[in-house]
């Protein structure tokens, strides 16, 4: 900090101009992958089993005797995939099929490296002719035993199934043989008509008894509210209860995380009928009783506190085997635990918060705190 000498003698400081601070640069948000909600929804359906296909890359450096890695680029539109030359196979009786459209390059170094000669043997064309697809696709039915962990790829040397996949991914990758990548792209899909992902996990539960929570709405509220909830208070969902007055509508299974559930439409006190799988609507702008607003205004704000939760309201539980669960079809009926709307739950990232009763607000269905869960003033 500069001075300069006063008249009687004295310093003082000289204080010069700071230049403003400049602005942080914008955020690429252009250069981020795009992924559609449709192909989310894929990975989902698919399953974890599917998607690890791409370690496939090591069972065929098994069988070349290469150096092999695969390194994951970005997803893309398996139609765009299967219009390219390339190989078919299936896998868990046929209810996964995969598409490999490889650069005639690499399907050149495979060719040549298993025949022991120098690469160039092959044109541009390659993967045009039956027979050489045919060793190719024996060669990916190699790589696929010799994975790490094995998978038994059976291969087709026209598409496996005339069926439309229910759910299908398209990827892009790189394949790095000895050094040298070479691109490869893949359609994976899950045929109409097969089991379900989590086929396999319900048969591994076998008989073990299930009990799990039906929600009777949904809604969005900001965790401030939720943190002020006390014994007497209301919460009004204003329309994000699925249920009339009467105890009349429907009922969702859902996963925690997830935005799709199993309905049901109730048609007794202690049953309900699958109607189907929807979308979960979730209404925002929940509100407390006005009892309790003051405090709230008197409440600290915060970013946290501001920031909004979706709020599940459990109505009612039911309890079954896995295997039982597994078997559900719409029309089944299903026997609840207790009487619906008997006690309700409120459920907030997959915890506990409160318990409590439904009331009747003017029409609309609301739920009375009777006791907090879980609370802990320091969170």
């Amino acid at each position: 900090m500069p001075d300069e000498t006063g008249r009687n003698g004295a310093r003082r400081a000289v204080y010069a101009p700071v230049a403003p601070p400049t602005s942080a640069p914008a955020y690429p948000w252009e250069t981020l992958e795009v992924i559609s909600r449709a192909t989310v929804r894929a990975i989902g359906g698919l399953g974890t089993d599917a998607l690890g296909l791409v370690g496939l890359a090591n069972g065929l450096g098994q069988v070349l005797g290469r150096d092999s890695s695969a390194v994951f680029k970005r997803f893309c539109d398996p139609a765009d995939v299967r219009a390219q030359p390339g190989l078919h196979f299936s896998l868990e009786e046929g209810s996964l099929e995969l598409f490999v459209a490889i650069e005639p390059a690499l399907a050149d170094t495979v060719l040549a490296g298993l025949l022991r000669q120098a690469p160039g043997i092959a044109g541009a064309d390659l993967l045009e002719h039956p027979a050489a697809r045919g060793f190719l696709g024996r060669v990916g039915v190699e790589a696929g035993r010799n994975g790490a962990p094995p998978v038994e790829l059976r291969f087709h040397d026209t598409p496996p199934s005339a069926v439309a996949p229910v759910w299908s991914v398209g990827l892009s990758a790189t394949l790095v043989l000895d050094g040298k990548p070479y691109g490869v792209r893949a359609a994976i899909g899950r045929t109409r008509g097969a089991p379900s992902p989590s086929a396999a996990e319900f048969r591994r539960l076998s008989g073990i008894p299930l009990t799990l929570p039906l929600m009777g709405g949904a809604c969005v509220a900001r965790r401030q509210e939720l943190a002020m909830l006390v014994p007497v208070d209301v919460l009004l969902p204003d329309g994000g209860f699925w249920l009339s007055s009467n105890l009349r509508g429907s009922l969702a299974l859902a996963g925690e995380a997830s935005t799709r559930a199993v309905f049901f439409e109730i048609v007794g006190e202690r049953s309900a009928k699958l109607v189907g799988v929807d979308d979960l609507p979730v209404v925002e702008d929940a509100t407390m009783s006005e009892s309790h607003e003051t405090e709230v205004e008197q409440a600290v704000a915060g970013a946290v506190l501001d920031a909004p939760v979706v709020v599940r309201i459990e109505v009612a539980s039911v309890s079954m085997t896995a295997a039982d669960f597994a078997s559900l079809r719409p029309g089944a009926v299903i026997e609840t635990d207790q009487r619906i709307g008997q006690l309700a739950t409120l459920r907030v990232a997959g915890r506990e918060v409160a318990m409590g009763e439904l009331v009747n607000v003017e029409g609309q269905l609301g739920v009375r705190i009777r006791k907090l869960l879980g609370a802990d003033p320091a969170t």
